[in-house]
């Protein structure tokens, strides 16, 4: 044991360098090929937009469990004469389990908008549980938010992520050096940018 466990500096002095990356020294490759992902970033976010979810653009999420077998299309067959707006139906769980999700009619006023909303989810727990009544549809969860919440919200996510970049602005230049400071928030806004790309390009959406 003792053999294999003692290594000597020669021994490891014929193993330097493997398993390193020269990042400093290929600056301008790896430099490069960060700002051209990041530009592509930028374009398929400013050309598909953000896929926003119900917390940012106000709308209802019905979450239905079924004993026994239930298909999405079969979902969106029972409640497709209902005028609900933009609607998706998105399998969660096992394959019983599901969340639907509607805009919905949006009224003259807020307490029109409320009125109308609720009627809807009322339809659509009627609509759904008439067309599976042999597959006993247990509604789990009913969670609105309306559309001037939903831009609040949006709004104040814009403005923590701009405060916190700020922070850590200010923080690096005083920790560290004030040289440091841009490219560490870059950096970030770099990571930020594209897990937002791929994260529309797979087709999630974005919620809190």
């Amino acid at each position: 044991m003792n053999k294999v466990n003692n290594k000597t500096v020669d021994d490891f002095k014929k193993h330097d360098g493997y398993g390193k990356i020269d990042f400093i020294g290929k600056i301008g490759i790896f430099g490069g090929f960060s700002i051209v992902i990041t530009i592509l970033a930028l374009i398929y976010l400013a050309v598909h937009g953000i896929n926003y979810g119900i917390d940012f653009k106000g709308g209802t999420e019905i979450q239905v469990k079924f004993n026994g077998a239930v298909t999405i299309d079969q979902i969106r067959d029972s409640i497709k004469d209902m005028k609900l707006g933009e609607t998706g139906v998105q399998t969660i769980g096992d394959g019983n389990e599901y969340v639907l999700r509607f805009q919905g009619e949006q009224g003259q006023t807020d307490k029109e908008t409320n009125e109308l909303l609720n009627a809807s989810i009322t339809r659509v727990k009627e609509k759904i549980t008439t067309a599976f009544a042999d597959k006993s549809p247990d509604f789990r969860r009913v969670d609105t938010v309306g559309p001037q919440v939903g831009g609040e919200l949006k709004r104040s996510g814009l403005l923590a992520m701009f405060y916190c970049l700020l922070v850590i602005l200010i923080y690096v230049a005083i920790r560290f050096d004030y040289n440091y400071s841009p490219g560490a928030v870059a950096c970030l806004f770099h990571d930020a940018v594209i897990t937002l790309a791929i994260y529309i390009l797979v087709g999630k959406e974005v919620n809190i």
